[in-house]
């Protein structure tokens, strides 16, 4: 027998006349309604960063409904966007079992740190454990090294209450599902008036995880907006501790195939290099010469948050800052007094020939283009 899908009639929250319903823009190759942007959701958290040094996200969900990929979805989009560089890392269980260590292995760079699955602290956890990470999430940015940086710390539990009432204090939050346990918690977060949307949701994840198949009847005239669920879109509510909406976000890898950070972050080894490696090197190195691509190799390593600085480098490092922070000496007469200037640069020289002549593999095409839209 047939199964009949059904469209949950997407209701405007004021009246609206006929050229102000909801838009719905490209993104890629798949239409998404514009105020369900999952790109804007991450502007909002990475602006916040530039003016608190610490933000923290919750990622809240039974499990298998999608939480740690979003983790995954969020860093990635973040460190694409922002103007300065992140580095991504996500610590599983025992990372975080062992959080006073892990702490060590981060370098002094801007971070997007993902605690994957929290909520096995209060099965799992000493309560020793427990305040070291508690702790640690106060001074995080105080890393090892003596340099503030921006830290974005991404939390995922179960379920509302399943974290310590200090470590759920957050500034945003995303829920990839509400079960009915949870749905009188919904309402201490996020306020009686926006009831109304979270029961909308509970309808909408119910009818896509039966069906397979989710979507909005944005018009009584026009077909449904439709998605096929986890393909590549799965809907999430989110809140900003202000208003609460619908986002539908993709899975990491329909952004893009491979990106460098994000294959880093908790060791995945399936980034494959297109091109010969040594062959690469020779080129490059005629091209720009062996110590300029040394440095810049080093530079782009450390914002990763990878070390392969010489240790004496970085005890100089912190002993300057160290001088520059009791004002002793500025950076601008260091600066001055080594002859080093600011310059603006420009890519002159050309491609080395190995890159332009590799061709781009199929799966790639689609998945580097540029998105051409800012608003989504």
């Amino acid at each position: 027998m047939a199964v009949e899908t059904r469209f949950i009639q997407h209701k405007p929250e004021v009246k609206r006349d006929e050229d102000s319903r909801p838009t719905v823009i490209t993104w890629k190759d798949q239409k998404i309604v514009r105020n369900h942007s999952m790109i804007a959701t991450c502007k909002e958290i990475y602006n916040m960063n530039q003016n608190i040094d610490v933000v923290n996200v919750n990622i809240i969900g039974p499990p298998n409904s999608g939480k740690t990929e979003q983790v995954r979805v969020i860093g990635h989009i973040i460190h694409k966007i922002a103007k300065i560089p992140y580095a991504f890392k996500l610590f599983n269980k025992e990372a975080l079992l062992n959080f006073e260590q892990t702490l060590k292995t981060l370098t002094p760079t801007n971070w997007i740190l993902g605690f994957d699955d929290l909520s096995f602290l209060g099965a799992n956890a000493t309560k020793k454990q427990i305040e070291i990470i508690k702790q640690a999430t106060t001074e995080i940015r105080h890393l090892e090294g003596g340099k503030d940086v921006k830290i974005i710390i991404i939390k995922v539990s179960h379920y509302t209450l399943a974290l310590d009432k200090y470590l759920r204090q957050n500034n945003f939050s995303y829920f990839t599902s509400i079960g009915s346990s949870e749905y009188d918690n919904m309402e201490r977060i996020v306020g009686a008036k926006n009831m109304s949307k979270v029961l909308f949701f509970k309808r909408l994840m119910v009818r896509a995880t039966s069906q397979g198949k989710y979507g909005y009847q944005l018009r009584k005239d026009k077909p449904p907006l439709t998605y096929s669920y986890k393909d590549p879109f799965i809907p999430m509510l989110f809140w900003n501790e202000d208003t609460l909406r619908i986002v539908d976000s993709p899975n990491r890898k329909w952004l893009d195939e491979y990106c460098d950070i994000c294959a880093m972050s908790s060791g995945d080894a399936n980034f494959k290099n297109i091109i010969n490696t040594p062959e690469y090197l020779d080129e490059v190195v005629d091209t720009y010469g062996e110590s300029k691509i040394k440095r810049a190799v080093k530079n782009i390593s450390i914002r990763q948050g990878v070390n392969v600085e010489d240790p004496r480098v970085v005890s100089t490092e912190r002993a300057i800052e160290r001088d520059v922070s009791t004002g002793k000496i500025t950076m601008d007469e260091l600066r001055a007094g080594l002859g080093l200037k600011t310059v603006k640069t420009k890519l002159k020289k050309p491609m080395t020939k190995i890159i332009t002549e590799t061709p781009i593999p199929d799966n790639l095409n689609n998945n580097n283009q540029e998105q051409k839209d800012d608003g989504v």
